[in-house]
């Protein structure tokens, strides 16, 4: 059987159409970062759904994968981490897609949402 993971994590990395959806750089190996972390143990049922979500992952870099650990604030602030109880699909991020940069509102079937930029970040 497949994991939800692994199906999501399959949805991502096409997204990203092979960029790193922090940096932009082209061909690198990806990491599925989870915006809003699982927590310790990992999650199950309902709520590795939810978890596992496409809007709950970016295509990152190993460098800017490090950077949310590094950075939490920054990271934040780009909308790569997400603070519980959010909701990850109507946080916008700042990244880099095969659409261009900007500031991106993602969803569950692995599609970006251009949203327009906020004037105080």
């Amino acid at each position: 059987m497949t994991s939800v993971l692994a199906v999501a994590r399959l949805l991502v990395l096409a997204r990203s159409g092979g960029l790193c959806e922090g940096c932009g750089a082209f061909g690198l190996p990806r990491d599925v970062h989870h915006r809003q972390p699982r927590g310790m143990g990992g999650v199950h049922g309902a709520a590795a759904h939810a978890s596992n979500a496409a809007s709950n992952l970016l295509a990152l870099c190993r460098p800017c994968h490090d950077l949310t650990e590094d950075q939490p604030t920054l990271c934040r602030q780009r909308g790569w981490l997400v603070q519980h109880p959010s909701d990850p699909a109507t946080a916008p991020a700042w990244l880099f897609t095969p659409n261009g940069y900007g500031r991106w509102l993602l969803d569950d079937e692995g599609d970006y949402h251009w949203t327009d930029p906020d004037p105080a970040v």
